[in-house]
Protein backbone atom coordinates (compact mmCIF):
# COMPACT_ATOMS: atom_id res chain seq x y z
CA UNK A 1 0.00 0.00 0.00
CA UNK A 2 0.86 3.33 -0.87
CA UNK A 3 0.19 6.19 1.86
CA UNK A 4 0.98 9.77 1.05
CA UNK A 5 -1.29 12.72 0.17
CA UNK A 6 0.12 13.64 -2.94
CA UNK A 7 -2.33 11.80 -5.38
CA UNK A 8 0.15 12.16 -8.71
CA UNK A 9 2.54 10.37 -6.82
CA UNK A 10 0.38 7.97 -5.66
CA UNK A 11 -0.55 7.31 -8.95
CA UNK A 12 2.52 7.41 -10.52
CA UNK A 13 4.03 5.08 -8.27
CA UNK A 14 1.38 3.10 -8.27
CA UNK A 15 1.52 2.47 -11.65
CA UNK A 16 5.34 1.75 -11.80
CA UNK A 17 4.48 -0.98 -9.51
CA UNK A 18 1.67 -2.26 -11.74
CA UNK A 19 3.80 -2.43 -14.40
CA UNK A 20 5.65 -5.38 -12.12
CA UNK A 21 2.39 -7.02 -11.67
CA UNK A 22 1.77 -6.09 -8.34
CA UNK A 23 -1.61 -5.32 -6.93
CA UNK A 24 -1.16 -2.03 -5.44
CA UNK A 25 -3.49 -0.10 -2.87
CA UNK A 26 -3.61 3.58 -2.04
CA UNK A 27 -3.97 5.68 1.00
CA UNK A 28 -3.97 9.75 1.22
CA UNK A 29 -3.85 9.53 4.64
CA UNK A 30 -3.29 8.44 8.25
CA UNK A 31 -6.61 7.34 8.78
CA UNK A 32 -7.83 5.37 5.83
CA UNK A 33 -4.43 3.79 5.37
CA UNK A 34 -5.41 2.62 9.34
CA UNK A 35 -9.05 1.19 8.29
CA UNK A 36 -7.74 -0.35 4.98
CA UNK A 37 -4.99 -2.10 7.28
CA UNK A 38 -7.57 -3.33 8.98
CA UNK A 39 -9.66 -4.83 6.50
CA UNK A 40 -7.19 -6.04 4.54
CA UNK A 41 -3.58 -7.90 4.15
CA UNK A 42 -0.38 -6.24 2.69
CA UNK A 43 3.08 -7.34 1.95
CA UNK A 44 4.83 -3.40 2.47
CA UNK A 45 3.68 -0.38 3.32
CA UNK A 46 5.08 2.94 1.33
CA UNK A 47 5.01 5.93 3.45
CA UNK A 48 5.36 9.88 3.04
CA UNK A 49 8.09 10.71 5.00
CA UNK A 50 6.61 14.29 5.71
CA UNK A 51 6.29 15.07 8.93
CA UNK A 52 3.65 18.29 9.31
CA UNK A 53 3.54 19.33 12.90
CA UNK A 54 0.17 18.70 14.77
CA UNK A 55 -0.71 16.22 11.29
CA UNK A 56 -0.67 12.30 11.10
CA UNK A 57 1.65 11.05 9.03
CA UNK A 58 3.37 8.11 7.30
CA UNK A 59 5.55 8.16 11.22
CA UNK A 60 2.01 7.41 12.90
CA UNK A 61 1.50 4.37 10.50
CA UNK A 62 3.84 2.36 11.21
CA UNK A 63 3.90 3.13 15.24
CA UNK A 64 -0.09 1.61 14.65
CA UNK A 65 1.59 -1.35 12.89
CA UNK A 66 4.33 -1.68 15.55
CA UNK A 67 1.71 -1.27 18.37
CA UNK A 68 -0.80 -4.27 16.76
CA UNK A 69 2.26 -6.50 16.27
CA UNK A 70 2.01 -6.78 12.97
CA UNK A 71 4.59 -8.52 10.71
CA UNK A 72 4.42 -5.64 8.09
CA UNK A 73 7.64 -4.02 6.55
CA UNK A 74 6.99 0.14 6.42
CA UNK A 75 9.39 1.89 4.44
CA UNK A 76 9.41 5.89 4.01
CA UNK A 77 9.49 7.70 0.68
CA UNK A 78 12.11 10.12 0.34
CA UNK A 79 11.26 12.61 -2.57
CA UNK A 80 12.07 12.82 -4.65
CA UNK A 81 10.96 9.19 -5.23
CA UNK A 82 13.24 6.80 -6.90
CA UNK A 83 11.75 3.98 -8.51
CA UNK A 84 14.78 2.11 -8.55
CA UNK A 85 15.09 2.68 -4.75
CA UNK A 86 11.73 1.31 -4.99
CA UNK A 87 11.86 -1.50 -6.75
CA UNK A 88 15.00 -2.56 -4.73
CA UNK A 89 12.99 -2.45 -1.58
CA UNK A 90 10.50 -5.02 -2.59
CA UNK A 91 13.08 -7.25 -3.82
CA UNK A 92 14.57 -7.52 -0.51
CA UNK A 93 11.25 -7.69 1.37
CA UNK A 94 9.53 -10.07 -1.03
CA UNK A 95 12.20 -12.10 -3.08
CA UNK A 96 9.68 -14.20 -4.65
CA UNK A 97 7.85 -11.29 -6.41
CA UNK A 98 10.61 -9.59 -8.11
CA UNK A 99 12.99 -11.61 -9.85
CA UNK A 100 14.08 -9.92 -12.81
CA UNK A 101 15.23 -5.95 -12.65
CA UNK A 102 12.22 -3.53 -13.06
CA UNK A 103 11.46 -2.47 -16.86
CA UNK A 104 11.42 0.99 -18.34
CA UNK A 105 8.25 2.53 -19.32
CA UNK A 106 9.52 2.49 -22.68
CA UNK A 107 10.23 -1.54 -22.21
CA UNK A 108 7.01 -2.38 -20.76
CA UNK A 109 5.27 -1.12 -23.71
CA UNK A 110 7.14 -3.31 -25.94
Amino acid sequence: MIVDDDMELRALLGQRLEMLELQVDHAFDYQSAIAKLIRNEYDLVLCDSKRTPGAMHGGHVARWIREMRLALPVHFLEKPVRFGVIAELIRRNMPSVLRAPPRTPSEARG
